[in-house]
């Protein structure tokens, strides 16, 4: 054992934790802040914990999970995301002046009698946002050459599952809906689902990432989407301010003292890292050692801030 790298044993280490049959989530949590080993599939069944979507014990599991991925399921059939088909490039009939034209199909669901035009607006918002995510991974791009899916081109299996988790979540949380860059949260938390777990895990990757999403997004990390709290203090401007005034000039004032005179608001180049969790400073495999310690965290956010804090410096 005393020969083993730092991270193998800490591998080691939650492994032992994940093998109980309740797991201690406070020496969970504690050997998490560290980061997970890549090669030990356990970073999915990780997450779900931390993320509150499984309960600790494992007695538990099968019964939360069947219920919550068909309660996912019937989600879908009731938004009528489901009953969507990528089949860019046809054609459709709709009405115009009392008169039936034919209309190419830009977006597979355009035509579509199941939506309204709102609707419509929020899934092409979706649709443009899902295909410049990770651009350069032929995981998303599926059978498109990497870089952003052209519009005319299908949606992959993966891309597809992207857009109906953002699409789903956005009609069951009005308050919040979808903001342009919620995409790039999910993405990484559907790619570790996936690829990270048994076979008879990933086929429900999708409806997992959903819930992992929302719970995430029912904390101070969702607060920083909805407009209505920017200025308050649970709203972005208020972090903004709390990460530059209240822990930069205290860790390093020097630093902070020549960002006020350059006129370098963190507004400028904090706000990306904190909505995004640094998911588009970093390459994917460093953005989910980063997301382990962030998911570990009670706090998330002032995990986040420090963080932030650590990279002016």
């Amino acid at each position: 054992m005393s020969s083993l790298s730092p991270e193998a044993k800490r591998g080691l280490a939650v492994s032992q934790i994940i093998s109980d049959q309740v797991i201690r989530m406070d020496k969970l949590s504690k050997e998490c802040r560290g980061g997970l080993p890549d090669r030990m599939l356990m970073r999915q069944l990780v997450w779900k914990l931390l993320l509150e979507y499984i309960p600790s014990a494992k007695s538990d599991w099968q019964e939360v999970l069947s219920r919550m991925r068909k309660e996912y399921s019937s989600f879908c059939e009731f938004t009528k995301v489901a009953e969507i088909t990528s089949e860019g490039g046809r054609e459709y009939e709709r009405e115009e002046d009392g008169k039936k034209i034919t209309v190419k199909r830009i977006h597979d669901f355009d035509g579509n009698p199941a939506f309204n035009a709102d609707d419509l607006l929020l899934l092409e918002q979706i649709d443009k946002d899902v295909r410049r995510t990770y651009p350069d991974m032929h995981f998303f791009a599926t059978d498109n050459e990497p870089g952003c899916i052209p519009l005319e081109a299908p949606l992959g299996q993966h891309a597809l599952a992207l857009r109906r988790i953002l699409y789903v979540f956005a009609k069951f949380n009005k308050g919040l809906q979808y903001v342009q860059g919620m995409n790039e949260i999910v993405a990484p938390i559907y790619y570790v689902f996936f690829s990270d777990a048994p076979a008879d895990w990933s086929e429900h990757a999708e409806a997992d990432a959903f819930w992992c999403f929302s719970n995430l997004m029912g904390g101070d990390i969702g607060n920083l989407y909805c407009k209505s709290f920017d200025r308050e203090r649970a709203g972005i401007n208020f972090h903004m301010d709390d990460i530059f005034k209240n822990i930069l000039a205290v860790k390093d004032k020097q630093v902070y003292e020549h960002l006020v005179s350059q006129e370098l608001l963190p507004q400028f180049f904090c706000l990306r890292w904190v909505t995004l969790l640094f998911s588009q400073e970093f390459a994917l495999p460093e953005v989910l050692r980063i997301w382990d310690s962030i998911f570990a965290e009670k706090d998330k956010l002032k995990f986040v801030k420090y963080f932030c804090t650590a990279m002016i410096m």
